[in-house]
């Protein structure tokens, strides 16, 4: 005994045929259960074997179908393949299954397919609406007695329009061409695809897409006719199937590997002939002959192996180019050479003129020392007589001391020879911050520490310091008490400082503030005594002897004054 189906929903509804022989008499009275469950109207069929009948529900061991989601929710106005997903949705057979669009005033059907029914969804194709609308809801009806809604908006676009063109597609006989369909609301249908030719179009836009060809059809002729299927329109598209090498491809179709990883480069096709530079380097290969690789070109669908191409060196250019490094070789040697000994010429004549001009200028030099040595001794005697006639002259005090202080400035421009020009408003302001001033320069503790500290290394240049000593001994003139104990102590400082480092230059050079502040202090101080002894000098002075001997070889004139 055999019963189909062997499932269905637990509403019921589902028409059940049971095959057997000998099912029952001719008196008999027949009924059916099914685990408890009663079916009603059945019939009996003596021809057949067989019962049918239909149950009110199966057993309650089967879960309640719940319609889930719908894949879409955009279609065409008619063709559209919409796959709906459910649970326990196993049922045998598609006239059981009633699908539908539906909204407050239309119900458009959508019909299964055979062999589309799976355990989780169902594959329907719309049906036709002759405008574009919005259906408000989906109904799936099963066995008549179970019914299923799912409320969502679907819309019913326009189907796509297409731009016709007289032109014919060209391909190769083998497919795999590309073509490019041009229109609009291509982006409204879910799968646009070719007879004869598994992998669907390409959409890269609304207004196009791009499919292959298909094979051609055996003992037909070149011109043949293939259907492009988008939902529920046909487009017939002609394609002319060439044999030569540009009939019916282009060369875009075209590729050629040389080798595991190498291509040609510079492609050239005609109708009979394909022309192409290999690679410079031999590309990997999997010959056992690391210089020989195979050649394989690729148009479309098809893949032909053309043959071996092997790499050689090239003997003659191998020669070439060693013949060509050893001569470079030779005359960069050459150079080379030629460079040294001309350079040795050059440096002994640049040396030998160099000698003739030193003793060019020794010779020069001695009779220039003879005439000024002339000179000098008549200077001399010319400043002898004047000191002997007019006595020694001296300057006074301010002059003096501007003079040692300042040697290189004007004493008249002197800018401590005049008052500076100060306003009313500020002349009150700047007397009390003077008088402050006056009041730090007053202490030794102060002075000694904005001496040291500007005396640090790369604090002042010694233009600087020569400029700051000067204005700082004048500022001290009114107090020579606290010049001498500054300069005191700041001598003791850096005597105890320089006798560990370097003791035998500390009175060498007057690079420090604190040495030119002994100077100044020493100068100004021996005023007094000069003006004095000035009649003791003049003495000395007319009785002074100047000698000068001249050392005509080392080219130097020393000139000493002693009293007898």
């Amino acid at each position: 005994m055999q019963v189909n189906p062997t499932n269905g929903p637990v509403n019921g509804g589902t028409l059940v045929t049971i095959f057997g022989k000998f099912i029952r008499n001719a008196n008999d009275s027949v009924t059916v259960d099914f685990d408890g469950v009663r079916c009603l109207n059945v019939t009996f069929q003596t021809l057949y074997h067989n019962l049918t009948s239909i149950p009110v529900a199966f057993p309650s061991h089967l879960r309640i179908l719940r319609f889930l989601n719908s894949h879409q929710k955009r279609y065409p106005i008619w063709g559209t393949i919409v796959t709906i997903t459910g649970r326990n949705i196993s049922f045998e057979g598609n006239t059981r299954y009633n699908i539908s669009f539906y909204d407050n005033t239309t119900r458009i059907e959508c019909s299964t397919f055979q062999n589309t029914v799976s355990s989780e969804n169902i594959k329907c194709k719309t049906g036709i609406s002759h405008v574009q609308q919005n259906m408000s809801g989906l109904q799936v009806v099963i066995d008549d007695l179970t019914m299923l809604t799912f409320n969502d908006t679907f819309r019913y676009l326009p189907d796509p329009t297409f731009t016709v063109s007289n032109e014919s597609v060209q391909a190769q006989q083998s497919g795999g061409a590309t073509f490019t369909i041009r229109g609009k609301g291509f982006k409204n249908v879910d799968t646009i695809t070719v007879d004869r030719v598994d992998k669907p179009c390409d959409v890269p836009e609304d207004t196009s897409a791009v499919c292959e060809t298909p094979p051609k059809l055996k003992n037909q002729n070149n011109s043949q006719t293939v259907y492009v299927r988008l939902d529920g329109v046909t487009l017939p598209i002609t394609i002319e199937y060439g044999t030569n090498l540009l009939n019916g491809a282009q060369p875009g179709d075209y590729s050629i590997q040389i080798g595991l990883d190498g291509s040609c480069i510079d492609l050239k096709i005609t109708m009979q002939l394909i022309t192409c530079l290999p690679p410079k380097s031999v590309p990997r290969t999997n010959q056992t002959d690391i210089n020989t690789v195979y050649v394989i070109v690729f148009v479309g669908r098809i893949k032909a192996y053309i043959g071996d191409l092997k790499y050689q060196e090239d003997v003659k250019i191998l020669a070439i180019t060693v013949g060509v490094l050893a001569a470079a070789l030779v005359t960069a040697v050459v150079l080379g050479i030629s460079a040294v000994v001309i350079l040795r010429k050059k440096k002994k004549r640049v040396m030998k003129e160099f000698k003739m001009e030193l003793m060019t200028r020794e010779e020069m030099i001695r009779k220039a020392s003879r005439e000024e040595f002339a000179d000098a001794q008549m200077n001399i005697r010319d400043i002898k007589s004047d000191l002997v006639t007019t006595r020694v002259p001296f300057c006074d005090y301010q002059t003096y001391v501007l003079h040692l202080l300042f040697p290189n400035q004007d004493i008249k421009s002197n800018p401590l020879l005049h008052d500076s020009e100060i306003t009313d408003d500020k002349k009150t302001r700047i007397q009390s911050a003077m008088e402050k001033f006056e009041t730090l320069l007053s202490k030794k503790l102060f002075l000694k520490s904005l001496v040291q500290t500007l005396d640090r290394p790369n604090m002042l240049t010694m233009q600087e310091k020569a400029h700051f000593s000067s204005v700082l001994s004048i500022s001290l003139f009114g107090n020579m008490r606290l010049f001498f104990e500054l300069v005191h102590c700041l001598l003791i400082d850096l005597i105890q400082t320089s006798t560990k480092k370097n003791q035998k230059s500390l009175f060498r050079r007057l690079d420090s503030i604190t040495m030119r502040l002994m100077v100044n202090w020493l100068q100004t101080g021996l005023y007094k005594q000069l003006k004095v002894r000035i009649k003791v000098f003049q003495k000395m002075y007319e009785h002074a002897i100047i000698w000068c001997p001249f050392a005509f070889n080392n080219i130097t004139c020393i000139c000493i004054t002693y009293f007898p």
